[in-house]
């Protein structure tokens, strides 16, 4: 039935947090961990400035996971509309193409054509979602960058406070995107909303 990636194989992967990650943008994100996630300078801090950094880390790592838990329930119905009505459909189809008049290449063939739509169907998602994780990595990754460049010129609070915001203001953005996304994606796979 095709060499198609279902989504559920890479929603359940861990972050070096140890927590489960919903897509594959999170855990790259959570790859650049020991910049965003360990703003500790070479010198050491006091107790105070600890505690803030820690608390920081603890609020990104939650507005990180926003995505994923947003963007889970949306995209429900999408995988459930490939993996059981599209997947039920293809045995069904399948399931005719083994007739004793038939001749095993032609067998081959029907039920070959009979995969065809979930294979479109679970590419265009895949696609769909690639360009997303996409776009939410190069802005997390832009907030990194911002942060790195902060870190030489401001005050190390100051230096995690704008990433913070960074950080919020990416995944408020993706958050918004996704109704819209899972919108266009309904439309092209027919499913009404």
């Amino acid at each position: 039935m095709g060499g198609g990636r279902n989504y559920t194989d890479y929603t359940n992967t861990t972050n070096e947090l140890g927590e489960g990650v919903k897509i594959r943008t999170l855990s790259s994100f959570c790859k650049l961990r020991p910049t965003l996630w360990n703003v500790r300078g070479r010198n050491e801090m006091d107790p105070t400035e600890e505690e803030v950094e820690k608390k920081v880390r603890e609020r990104i790592r939650h507005k990180v996971n926003q995505v994923s838990s947003v963007s889970q329930s949306l995209l429900s119905p999408l995988q459930d509309h490939i993996n059981f009505t599209l997947q039920k459909a293809y045995f069904k189809c399948a399931y005719e193409c083994f007739d004793r008049t038939r001749t095993h290449a032609e067998i081959s063939q029907c039920a070959e054509t009979c995969s065809v739509p979930i294979t479109n169907a679970q590419n265009h998602f895949d696609n769909e979602m690639s360009v997303f994780e996409e776009r939410l990595n190069r802005s997390l990754v832009a907030c990194q960058d911002k942060f790195e460049a902060a870190k030489l010129h401001k005050t190390r609070n100051e230096a995690v406070t704008g990433l913070e915001q960074c950080v919020n203001q990416t995944v408020d953005d993706a958050v918004k995107t996704l109704p819209s996304l899972v919108s266009k994606m309904k439309k092209a796979l027919s499913i009404p909303d």
